[in-house]
């Protein structure tokens, strides 16, 4: 399962399920683009840097040279230093975000006989009610970038037109088992959308 139930279903008292989930944050992709491309830009700094310096650094360092013009050899020594330094900090940073984003940002839902709400928690929280009998689709494909965990993309759509899009987040123990495995199963089910295939895991 790509979710966690917090509290069984009894149907005794009518259905009932609450639980959470992950999705990819909105700018995950371009996150993780941005942070290669600094990276590898820096990269290129260093080693542009050092090639102009291979003559003092190099076997034969020629003294003259340095002795000539002290202020130009000095100054890129600097900027290297600090384009490594810089180089390391950035690295270490987008390493640590990366693995943070790759865990997701939680989501829960409290589905019932009725509709299937979700929400988010924070500053910015979000909260998205979908009524069963309003539910005209739900596809879902699975999707994978690299440095991502990836995951299966839901899309639900409605009879008024309007798209919802969810990048759920693989979990550590999950497999891929397309919309069963998620929470948006649920709707399939309580809309009536669901074929025999939707079963095959």
């Amino acid at each position: 399962m790509i979710y966690t139930s917090f509290n069984p279903n009894n149907e005794r008292f009518g259905f009932s399920l609450r639980g959470s989930f992950r999705c990819a944050y909105k700018f995950e992709k371009l996150f993780i683009c941005l942070g290669a491309a600094l990276i590898l830009i820096d990269i290129i700094v260093i080693l542009t840097i050092w090639s102009s310096l291979e003559d003092y650094f190099g076997y034969t360092v020629r003294i003259t040279t340095y002795l000539a013009d002290p202020f130009n050899y000095g100054a890129s020594v600097l900027a290297m230093a600090l384009f490594v330094y810089f180089g390391l900090f950035l690295l270490i940073t987008y390493i640590i975000a990366v693995s943070v984003m790759r865990l997701g940002k939680s989501y829960e839902f409290h589905a019932n006989e009725e509709r299937f709400q979700i929400a988010t928690r924070g500053r910015h929280s979000q909260t998205y009610v979908f009524i069963y009998d309003e539910v005209m689709g739900v596809s879902s494909r699975e999707w994978s970038f690299p440095l991502s965990h990836g995951g299966i993309e839901v899309i639900i759509t409605l009879k008024n037109g309007k798209k919802y899009t969810f990048l759920l987040v693989h979990t550590a123990d999950s497999r891929s088992g397309g919309i069963v495995g998620t929470p948006f199963n649920i709707i399939q089910e309580r809309a009536g959308l669901l074929s025999p295939h939707d079963y095959l895991i």
